[in-house]
């Protein structure tokens, strides 16, 4: 297919799958497009070691001996108490800047619809407002606006744009970083409460059999990604992340964990919480909870920010000085981002979640138009 470029010249290009050759392409691409280096280590641990695939899922475009698009898929297990979904989450869609505005984006997006369909039930990913317009042609819908929470701890944090997100601008930084919420944090962190009873270990990287027991023990009614050993070691294995999980106990039991992952970025820290367990707070502890945020708090005073979720346990956040980016005064300075939902299938039937006896139960219908049949982390967005 051809198109006629800005220049007036007419730009031949090719839509396929991905090629094995295709790699150290895509990550030249990769940095034409955002201006970061990610290493061939990244991309085998993004693309090839997920556990659900057997294979890279990646639509590309190629013009003039190159590859200037490519639209690439991670697999995904979703789970709503005993039911099971097949998706897949869009990452990381890029085209050259020198072939925009020539129909590649549309092409490689319906050649990737027409191939997915039979093997899930749903896309669902986490666009920006520069995104949003171009899959909602194609029967996106935006559920939702996806939220965090940030500690800003150092005005120098304004070269991090890249990797807190599209919400982020140095503007936000250089603001919420301010001597008054310096000074505000060191209140916090003074008044914060102590909770005896709980004690907290730290593990590098991922205590597997902990984090999955855990889940195991209350698993969500919402729609979720499952915490399987499976998906715990390969979700917290970038090469990119210094990643800590953190272990509060009572009585000598495990009540909470939440897994951190540390990342420099232009010379600044960021350090996210990326998954808590138990996810919801009718079966978690807010005191354990608050004992890790304190934990974390204590150990990275040298951050530039801290990321970490909304949805659970506001108040403990609050207390430590996470602000909503939705909220003032982050919400002046910040752009949004998306949860995004494309269903596959208009009557698709999950598949049962197999149970000790074989057998699945269906609850009520599951609407995945509706923010509040979902429940996601933070690791379970878009963050690589």
């Amino acid at each position: 297919m051809s198109q006629t470029s800005p220049e007036g010249q007419a730009a031949e290009y090719s839509i396929r799958p991905y090629e094995s050759g295709d790699a150290d392409r895509f990550l030249s691409l990769y940095e034409t497009v955002w201006g970061t280096t990610k290493s061939r280590a990244w991309f085998d641990w993004r693309f090839a070691a997920n556990p659900r695939s057997d294979g890279i899922e990646m639509i590309v475009a190629e013009a003039d001996g190159q590859l200037v698009g490519a639209e690439p898929l991670l697999p995904y297990r979703l789970r709503a108490g005993d039911e099971v979904l097949d998706a897949y989450q869009p990452v990381d869609w890029i085209v050259h800047p020198e072939y925009r505005r020539q129909g590649i984006f549309s092409a490689m997006t319906e050649s990737l619809l027409s191939s997915v369909g039979a093997d899930a039930d749903l896309l669902f990913n986490f666009p920006n407002e520069q995104l949003l317009p171009g899959i909602q042609k194609f029967d996106w819908q935006a559920i939702a606006t996806a939220t965090c929470r940030y500690r800003v701890q150092d005005p120098a944090a304004v070269a991090m744009r890249e990797a807190t997100g599209s919400r982020s601008t140095p503007s936000l930084f250089a603001t919420a970083a301010s001597p008054i919420v310096r000074g505000g944090l060191r209140m916090c962190d003074r008044f914060a409460p102590a909770h005896a009873d709980v004690s907290i270990s730290r593990v590098r990287g991922v205590p597997v059999e902990t984090v999955s027991e855990r889940y195991d023990a209350s698993v969500p009614p919402k729609l979720h990604v499952p915490r399987d050993r499976a998906y715990l070691e390969w979700r917290f294995a970038n090469p990119r992340w210094e990643t800590t999980t953190y272990v509060a106990r009572r009585d000598g039991g495990v009540v909470t964990t939440a897994v951190v992952a540390s990342e420099s970025v232009d010379g600044s820290q960021l350090v996210r919480v990326l998954d808590v367990q138990p996810m919801t707070e009718a079966v978690g502890d807010a005191e354990a909870f608050e004992a890790i945020v304190r934990a974390v708090v204590t150990d990275n005073p040298d951050a530039s920010v801290l990321k970490a979720p909304t949805g659970l346990f506001p108040g403990v956040l609050r207390r430590s000085g996470f602000l909503r980016d939705d909220s003032f005064p982050l919400s002046r300075f910040s752009a949004a981002t998306y949860h995004a939902v494309r269903p596959l299938d208009d009557a698709f039937e999950p598949a049962a979640a197999s149970t000790d006896d074989g057998a699945g139960h269906r609850g009520d219908a599951l609407d995945l138009t509706d923010p509040d049949d979902w429940l996601l982390a933070l690791g379970d967005h878009d963050v690589a």
